[in-house]
């Protein structure tokens, strides 16, 4: 849906409705993370991809295709756009835990402090 975020916007909707039902039972776990991920990026259903990124983290494993740097990082921009913005910060000192220097962590922390 690239240059079309109106339809991405429904899509994401049609498919939250659908991991609602499912809920935590849903096996592939980079299917949460992929939720999170929109719901930071989009403002959808920010409850919702908080709840799927936490998810998540509870069943991480070394194994895990995405790393914890990334779920944080998704966590601190839904809290960033929820306007808490400690919160988000307290998330993005996580994800540079988890991976130091981690890039696009950095960068979201230098906007938040600069504000």
């Amino acid at each position: 849906y690239r240059g079309n975020e109106q339809k991405a916007r429904e899509s994401f909707a049609l498919a939250a409705e659908y991991m609602n039902r499912v809920n935590n039972s849903y096996p592939r776990e980079n299917v949460h993370y992929q939720f999170g991920k929109v719901a930071s990026k989009y403002g959808i259903n920010p409850e919702g991809g908080l709840r799927h990124l936490e998810h998540y983290v509870q069943r991480y494993n070394p194994y895990s295709r995405i790393g914890l740097e990334w779920i944080y990082y998704h966590m601190a921009l839904i809290y960033k756009n929820q306007q808490q913005g400690q919160k988000a910060l307290s998330y993005l000192q996580r994800s540079l835990e988890v991976a130091p220097g981690f890039k696009p962590a950095v960068e979201a922390r230098s906007h938040i402090e600069s504000r």
